[in-house]
């Protein structure tokens, strides 16, 4: 499966790369999915001094820098755990290619309720563009954050993402007037932060996620209300486990939510809760909404109400993780510092509270 969902060549230009807008607008009934109101822009369209801003950073010592960087990414890389979407090893060329090539077409993304921009680079990758918007929402710090989490604990769902900064002028030809223009975050020189997130080779689609699965998950303790947004979870549901890997999956998603303060998983349309095929794998997906600057966060608390203390093949990752490897690895990216002390101080007493789940498990057979 890692090898259909990443099948790149080995000088990257095979790469694909992924996120909401553009696949959600071909599936039928995704209600946060609107038509494209605007036609793609080529970087001509913004004049030479823009295209000139789109040139990725090119120092003389990026490669030595980069591949001690690389270098620790892999040492703080554990084995992926089964049910894995992506191969780690894969990640470094991933993310290069991300930062340096420059942008050679735009479009307006089609779906959410932030504004995103389809972006093709040279050679033909392709890319989404999240840029940070007010009010607090769109975060790309959530975004870059929750993938190298998502890789220092071995999970393999979340699809490579970098930081990257793109003119303003060009945002505005691909998406004239739109309203949320007036919503980004333009720094003095006229640039836009945001996150860069890879595009998924494959027909995703929503899991077909059903209360009967989350049923599954109730610990002996857990509410009698369901914390599922979208998902009528009773104590008379009957549990009919879903295939493969995917019980795991979604006890590890709850559990991964928790840690990252997400908001933004669950609803009726199940538009976060993505796979590319009916029995998976689940893919962790659209983090613009985590990182939140309250540390603990009501919904997420009960949901891991609901499920109880981490499965323990992730519960010992949780033990071992270590949140130096994770600063280094933002330290790499394009728009650090990702985390202000405050944020990363909040994943730190999340990050405890899970380790205390951990230490003492749920009764019954583990998942």
């Amino acid at each position: 499966m890692t090898a259909r969902l990443l099948a790149f060549a080995s000088t990257g230009r095979a790469m694909l790369w992924a996120a909401c807008g553009g696949l959600l607008a071909a599936m039928p009934g995704c209600s946060r999915c609107t038509p494209q109101a605007s036609g793609p822009a080529t970087v001509s369209d913004t004049g030479a001094e823009a295209a000139r801003s789109l040139t990725g950073p090119s120092a003389p010592d990026r490669a030595t820098e980069a591949g001690t960087h690389a270098a620790a990414r892999r040492a703080s890389t554990p084995a992926c755990l089964a049910g894995a979407a992506f191969d780690p090893s894969e990640d470094a060329a991933v993310l290069e290619v991300m930062r340096t090539a420059e942008v050679v077409r735009i479009s307006r993304g089609s779906g959410g309720g932030t504004l995103g921009f389809k972006v093709t680079l040279t050679g033909g990758q392709r890319a989404y563009f999240k840029p940070d918007q007010s009010p607090a929402r769109g975060h790309a710090h959530g975004e870059i954050s929750a993938f190298h989490l998502d890789r220092l604990l071995g999970l393999c769902r979340a699809s490579p993402v970098t930081g990257r900064r793109l003119p303003v002028a060009l945002l505005r030809s691909a998406a004239p007037n739109h309203e949320q223009l007036k919503l980004l975050k333009i720094d003095a020189d006229g640039l836009v932060r945001g996150a860069l997130i890879a595009w998924i080779e494959g027909d995703l689609r929503p899991l077909g996620v059903v209360p009967e699965w989350l049923a599954c998950l109730r610990a002996p303790a857990a509410p009698a209300r369901s914390p599922f947004k979208g998902f009528d979870v009773r104590e008379s549901t009957p549990c009919e486990p879903p295939p493969d890997h995917l019980l795991d999956a979604l006890h590890d998603l709850v559990v991964f939510d928790y840690l990252i303060a997400n908001v933004d998983r669950w609803s009726a349309a199940k538009t976060n809760l993505l796979a590319l095929s009916d029995t998976g794998p689940l893919l962790l997906f659209d983090h613009g909404e985590a990182f939140w600057r309250a540390h603990f966060v009501v919904r997420n608390e009960r949901q891991l109400d609901f499920v109880g203390a981490p499965r323990p093949a992730l519960a010992s990752r949780l033990m071992n993780l270590d949140l130096k490897s994770l600063r280094l690895r933002l330290a790499d990216d394009p728009l650090a510092p990702v985390l202000d002390a405050h944020l990363l101080e909040g994943l730190r007493l999340r990050l405890a509270a899970l380790r205390a789940r951990a230490a003492t498990p749920r009764a019954g057979t583990e998942i």
